[in-house]
């Protein structure tokens, strides 16, 4: 028998939960907000405005770097991007292009390609191509990046 006390736990579980995957938008809404949100990421990382860093990222985010140790929360994943584009000499553009999207509920695994470029001196080229997986998780009414995991087509040196 279930007394009151673990019924209020379950209750507020239940609740907690409940307003975290409610009200999650349709699957065009979805598309359109994690394109943005996408699009947004590269803009923010190209400017260099990392004071909009952190509405990006869960709290308990993950970055998974090729050739790097795990970030580990929200915290460390904006040390990790304000460092990777912190050289005032050379700004990073990134497209990415989306291969594939599942959507289960107040999650979204986005596969895609992308491509990163430096622009240096007035001049842009093409650094690196390569692919990438990331969880979008549904927080506070909009998208966040929750794992994100990237790595390029060069072969390793």
């Amino acid at each position: 028998m279930i007394d009151r006390r673990s019924l209020a736990v379950m209750g507020g579980v239940l609740l907690a939960t409940a307003a975290q995957a409610a009200p999650v938008p349709g699957r065009d809404t979805i598309l359109a907000q994690t394109g943005e949100a996408r699009r947004r990421f590269a803009e923010i990382l190209f400017t260099r405005d990392h004071a909009a860093l952190p509405g990006l990222f869960t709290a308990d985010t993950l970055v998974l770097p090729a050739g790097r140790p795990l970030v580990r929360g929200r915290d460390a994943a904006i040390a990790f991007w304000t460092a990777a584009t912190s050289n005032p000499a050379r700004r990073l553009r990134s497209q990415f292009d989306l291969v594939d999207q599942i959507i289960e509920g107040p999650l979204v695994i986005e596969t895609g390609l992308a491509t990163v470029s430096a622009v240096e001196e007035g001049r842009e080229q093409v650094i690196d191509h390569g692919k990438y997986i990331l969880v979008w998780k549904w927080e506070d009414g909009r998208w966040k990046r929750h794992r994100d995991i990237f790595n390029s087509d060069a072969p390793k040196a």
